[in-house]
């Protein structure tokens, strides 16, 4: 495989199962997914931990990697998703994570991704503005704060699974916002 494969070509590639296409991906894109890990959890083997795990669930989904439209992007949020959930099976304390620091991680960013990372950015915000207010006042708390379920339950006498309810809520619509306004 070479690096003139198109991110296209080398999902399709993917969803066939090829290792030669997959190692291109890891190829292209380890250094980027450990830097962000690293950033936010500051342990060399904790960011490679969470490389490994991606690379893997990578391997795993790769049929669903099709519908992928632009894989940097892709990568990102799985990164932070990954550091979040890292963070919490080893209930360390969560940093707010913070699109601007995820970008100055990589220093090989073309404009046109960083437009449209700000792009997605500010969509985002819109679809949280958009929840209802105490749905969007608990959200925030988990994301923007870092709190977990027990303390935002604690801060606003809410029950826990209400919490957990409000989240999943405010992920589905954020979701849906995002989704029919691409």
């Amino acid at each position: 495989m070479n690096n003139l494969l198109s991110e296209e070509d080398l999902r399709e590639l993917l969803a066939q199962g090829s290792q030669d296409a997959f190692k291109e991906l890891y190829n292209r894109y380890w250094k980027k997914i450990y830097k962000i890990a690293l950033t936010y959890l500051k342990q060399s083997q904790e960011a490679e931990d969470i490389v490994q795990n991606i690379f893997i669930k990578l391997w795993l989904k790769r049929s669903a990697l099709k519908t992928v439209q632009c894989m940097d992007s892709y990568l990102r949020v799985v990164t932070c998703n990954e550091v979040i959930s890292y963070m919490r099976k080893h209930q360390l304390p969560q940093i707010p994570l913070d699109p601007n620091l995820e970008l100055s991680a990589d220093d090989s960013l073309l404009p046109h991704t960083v437009t449209i990372s700000r792009e997605s950015a500010a969509l985002i915000s819109k679809a949280i503005e958009k929840l209802p207010p105490q749905r969007r006042h608990i959200f925030k708390l988990s994301r923007e704060q870092g709190l977990s379920y027990d303390q935002i339950a604690s801060r606003t006498g809410i029950v826990r699974e209400t919490v957990k309810k409000h989240i999943v809520r405010a992920l589905v619509s954020i979701r849906q916002y995002l989704e029919v306004n691409k």
